[in-house]
This record gives C-alpha cells, structure tokens and sequence, in this order.
C-alpha cells in the first residue's frame, strides 16, 4: 500500500507546483501589465475573495490567530513523532521521509500561491495616485507646514466632541467591537467622492485576543491573505484602534502597497459618519506628516502650531504605551515586515507607510484648488 500512496503524492507534488509555477508566471506578466494587474485587482479579486469573506465573516473571533497557534502547536507535535518514528522505526525509513519532505512542499507550494493571488498580484496594479490623478511631486517645506497645521486644527476640534476616560485619553464609547463593525461605512462614504474605494461586502475587522502577546512585536494590525481576513491589535491605545481598522479593511478590497492603504484608510476615516473614526485618520495623518517636517527640519518642527491638550493626552498615551514594548522582539519583527514588503517590491520596506504624506500632501493641494474655484 505504501507504494501506491507515494505515487498519489508525487502526482499532488507535481501538480501543486504547476500551480505554483503558473502564479509566479501571471504575478511577472502582470508586474509588466499594471491595466491588466487593475482588471485583476478591481473585479477577478473580489470575486475570487467573496466566499472568504462571507464563510469567515460569520466567525465573531480571529481565523488568523486560530490558524498561527494551531500551526505552531501542530508543527511541534509533528516534529517530535516525527523525529522518533524515524530514530525507533527502521522499516521503510527513507520512504518516511522523503513522504513527510513532500507534503511539506506540497503545502507550502498552496500556501504561497493563495498569497500570490490574494496579496501580491496587487502590487502590480496602478498606483491610487495615478488611478485619483493625485500629482505626486517634491513639496516645499512650507507645504507640509501648511498640512501639518491644518490636520491639528480639525483633529482639535473634533477631539473636543469626543469622550475621554479618567485621565483624560480618549476612549471608544461602544469598545473596540462597534469600531471594528463599523469601520467599513468610512469606505461607503468615502466611495460616493472616489468610487474606487467602494467596498462591496461589509468587511469586519476581526479582533486578536492575544494582542497584549502581540504588542511585543509592534504590530498594530495584519492582513491575512490566506484567508482575506483583517486582524486588529485591539490592546493598542483606543485612538488609533479605528485608523488601524480601516487600514486592513483596504487590504481586502485589493490595494497592497502601504502607501496606499495607509491613504485609502485616512480618506475613508475623513468621510465616516462616526468623528472618532475622522479624528483616529487625521492623528494619524498629523503623525506621519510632522514626523516628515522633523525629518526635514527640525527647526521647522518647532514652529508646528501647538496640539490641543486632548490630543497630546492621546499621543503621550501612545508613547508611554509602545515605549512598554520595545525591545529585541519589535525589532526582529520589524526587520522581518521589511524584508517582507521588500520581496513585494515596496523597496521602501517599512518606510513605504510614510509615503502615504506624498499622497496626503498631493490630495491637500488638489482639494484647495477645488475651493479657490
């Protein structure tokens, strides 16, 4: 029987990288091909994503996070029986083997197609600067003065609106589930103005219970491409929980670059009917724009207009809380995002989340000439 049982395997090994070898050859032709790569991602993704969607959206907790302690458990166990079925079990040992080696490969090989087709295809689609025809060119110092300022002062004025706990922080009235079932009307909204952000099914974020474990690492938030599910570091300080949201969510509707699903999120946050979703987007923004003014000049810094007491109480909040965190683990686990947006063509790598002020400062620009006409 053993015999038989190894050729089956053999004709899945074969066939499992034919598929392979076909995703690699479709990711390089539409690496060439980005209106092709476009077609892909706005209408075969989706529909290829769907039934993920709905059969996973009915699960209240993290398939993720189930499937990543699983796994690892799973590979123990494995390698202990392994290990001594091979030491204690002479008969038909190299057979043993090279069948476990197989369906390794074989799994690893459906693995990496499903991410090729569910994340990486994405990368070779138009930029959403050119697909909004956002003009990205060098700005002027006193341009990202200009947007720092005027992402304070409307942050200010809606953090005025929303509710605070005993030390003053904010905090989500509804807890981190009504933000996570909600986020997605920021991206119906948002869709009315830029149509490209419709969202189609009403993605929910889903919640990690083990995020306190998580935070070790420095992640805010994943997209799981196996299983387009979009996963929340619910133990992070509230304010940035519903930005975190509307990022992930981006990565299911097909955008993959960072810069883009970091844009994607601040206009569907801009456009949400709830504020703590406008303010959670233009704090965020507001970070990544003065970190960019420090970067330049940190003269220049200094003389960014002074953050309402609210949202300093937020900020000094979020300091204090990664400043817990710091340490070998964030840094490997930072080392390993980069390599990884790295092999996606994000040569930027973690830096690529940055980039989003290229397209905030171009959106800024654009919206103002709207008004002056």
């Amino acid at each position: 029987m053993a015999r038989p049982r190894f050729k089956i395997l053999l004709s899945l090994l074969a066939a499992a990288l034919i598929i392979l070898s076909l995703a690699i050859l479709l990711d390089q032709f539409l690496y060439a091909r980005p209106d092709l790569a476009e077609v892909y991602s706005r209408y075969i993704f989706p529909w290829l994503t769907t039934p993920w969607l709905i059969i996973l959206g009915r699960i209240p907790f993290s398939f993720s996070e189930l499937f990543v302690v699983g796994s690892f458990i799973a590979i123990i166990a494995l390698l202990v029986v392994g290990l001594r079925k091979l030491i204690t079990v002479s008969e038909w040992r190299l057979l043993r083997f090279l069948r476990s080696l197989i369906i390794v490969i074989i799994v690893l090989s459906l693995l990496v197609t499903n991410i090729i087709f569910f994340y990486r295809l994405n990368f070779n689609r138009y930029s959403l600067a050119d697909s909004l025809d956002l003009e990205l060119k060098p700005r002027a110092k006193g341009e990202l003065v200009a947007l720092a300022n005027w992402l304070a002062e409307e942050a200010a004025q809606i953090r005025e609106q929303l509710p605070e706990d005993e030390k003053g922080v904010l905090t989500l009235t509804g807890g981190y589930r009504q933000i996570l079932a909600e986020a997605y009307l920021g991206y119906d909204s948002a869709s009315q103005e830029y149509p490209l952000l419709a969202t189609g099914l009403a993605v929910k974020p889903k919640p990690v219970l083990l995020s306190s474990l998580w935070s070790y690492t420095g992640i805010i938030g994943m997209y799981m491409p196996l299983f387009v599910e979009a996963n929340i570091n619910i133990d992070q300080p509230a304010h940035n929980i519903p930005f975190t949201a509307l990022h992930e969510i981006a990565h299911t509707k097909g955008f993959a670059r960072e810069e883009d699903v970091n844009f994607a999120a601040f206009l569907a946050g801009l456009y949400h009917p709830d504020p703590v979703f406008r303010y959670s987007a233009l704090v965020s923004a507001w970070r990544y724009v003065s970190n960019r003014v420090y970067g330049e000049d940190p003269d220049l810094y200094a003389r960014l207009i002074i953050l309402s007491p609210g949202m300093r109480r937020d900020i000094e909040a979020q300091t204090l809380y990664w400043r817990k965190y710091e340490g070998k683990v964030e840094r490997i686990s930072t080392r390993i995002n980069d390599a990884l947006l790295q092999a996606n063509r994000q040569e930027d790598g973690v830096k690529s989340y940055g980039r989003m002020v290229d397209l905030v400062l171009a959106w800024f620009d654009k919206e103002q000439i709207k008004l002056l006409r």
